[in-house]
């Protein structure tokens, strides 16, 4: 080989370093977004799995990724997880993330302290401050249950089996079939508690089987085929509470689950019901089931505070607290009660954006654009909002695209 011939080839893969690093650098075409409380993590259309944020736990699913190190503690751009795998579905939680691959099977990573993973807690390395541990890359459940929805919480993760019926695991606040019967105690934290958990996927009640499911800070609701919401957890003792369905024969056909039992559920008339404790500050904001909004609405996300909706036409509407601009509506810090202004008009998040999906955690609010593109706003601590810093945003912001490849 000539001398000549060895620079060509050598500039040819220069090149498509070069491509692969302008690639990289790119903007995520997004399926699907997911908040967690300091993270959020996205599928693009191909499904392979970004996330970013805060990493102390392992969250974000990088074993070194470029852009974002194992050892980094937040990180504000997007990282590719560290996989070959490709999901259908995702679910960033507290400081772990779960996801679903096209034939159902669930693989978790991050924080496993009370075997929110489906690992026995003394599975694998020592993550963060207080060294709980963890996995950095996913994981599969070791289980043969095929399922068709999951979502990852504070400590514990649940998910609804081909016909309904749900499975936790991780913090146990079951409250039914399985409350006794199975129940362990796992060491966590500094100085050390010794809270009920469970590494294995198990039953909530064999005669239940729900549409929907969410979780958060250790509740958990339930969507029945009736239209009935069903909710067990912390706040609610360990027992289980019927919420019932709609007023006046309406039902509900999705439900979203807040911290200390704020819970808002969408209506089969595209309206939305709220109820629970919600900002303080707000004088007659909510303090029992209330509508909110009549009609319109396809979807509904529950964060620590604050809540949004997403409408048919693809226009979002927040509303609760604003202290570090979650609701995206732009200016000051306004709480504001529903998607409603003083004047009667409603109030949406601010731009010209329309949406095709949204989701919401902690005190920040992320979605995806028609065209597939990322947006959030909200609180950016630790970068949770992916833009490539770490400051508050009021009003929609693009996340970045991912960090270049390294030669």
């Amino acid at each position: 080989m000539t001398i000549r011939t060895l620079l060509v080839t050598a500039g040819v893969a220069a090149a498509f370093r070069l491509a692969d690093r302008i690639a990289a650098q790119q903007p995520l075409t997004a399926s699907t977004v997911s908040v967690g409380d300091v993270h959020a993590c996205a599928l693009t259309t191909d499904g392979r799995a970004y996330c970013w944020g805060l990493n102390t736990g392992g969250a974000l699913g990088t074993a070194g990724e470029p852009g974002c190190m194992a050892s980094d503690r937040a990180c504000t751009r997007p990282v590719l997880v560290s996989t070959d795998l490709r999901f259908a579905s995702i679910s960033a939680g507290f400081e772990h993330t779960c996801a679903l691959t096209a034939d159902s099977i669930a693989w978790c990573w991050g924080a496993n302290g009370l075997g929110e993973l489906g690992l026995e807690p003394a599975t694998g390395v020592r993550c963060g401050d207080y060294g709980v541990p963890c996995v950095r890359v996913p994981t599969r459940v070791p289980s043969d249950i095929k399922f068709g929805r999951i979502v990852a919480g504070q400590a514990q993760t649940c998910a609804l089996d081909a016909n309904g019926r749900a499975y936790c695991w991780g913090y146990q606040n079951l409250g039914t079939d399985q409350r006794d019967s199975s129940r362990a105690l796992c060491a966590i934290g500094a100085p050390i508690q010794y809270l009920p958990c469970n590494h294995r996927p198990t039953l909530v009640d064999s005669t239940a089987t729900f549409l929907a499911l969410d979780l958060q800070q250790g509740d958990v609701c339930g969507l029945k085929s009736d239209g009935n919401a069903l909710c067990w957890g912390l706040s609610y003792r360990g027992n289980v509470r019927w919420l019932g369905a709609g007023q006046g024969g309406t039902r509900y056909v999705d439900i979203s689950v807040g911290m200390n039992s704020r819970v808002c559920a969408l209506l089969n008339t595209g309206g939305v019901f709220c109820w629970g404790e919600w900002p303080p500050l707000v004088p007659g904001f909510l303090t029992s089931r209330d509508m909110i909004a009549d009609t319109g609405f396809v979807a509904v996300s529950v964060g620590t505070w604050h809540a949004c909706g997403l409408r048919g036409d693809g226009r979002a509407y927040c509303w609760g607290e604003n202290s570090e601009g979650q609701l995206g509506v732009g200016g000051g810090a306004l709480n504001l009660l529903f998607p409603q202004g003083p004047t009667g008009s409603p109030v949406r998040v601010a731009g010209d954006f329309t949406f095709r999906m949204l989701s919401c955690r902690g005190r920040q609010t992320c979605v995806v654009t028609k065209a597939g593109g990322l947006m959030c706003w909200g609180r950016n601590n630790a970068g949770q909002l992916g833009d490539g810093s770490l400051k508050d945003r009021n009003r929609p912001t693009p996340v970045a695209a991912p960090a270049a490849q390294e030669n």
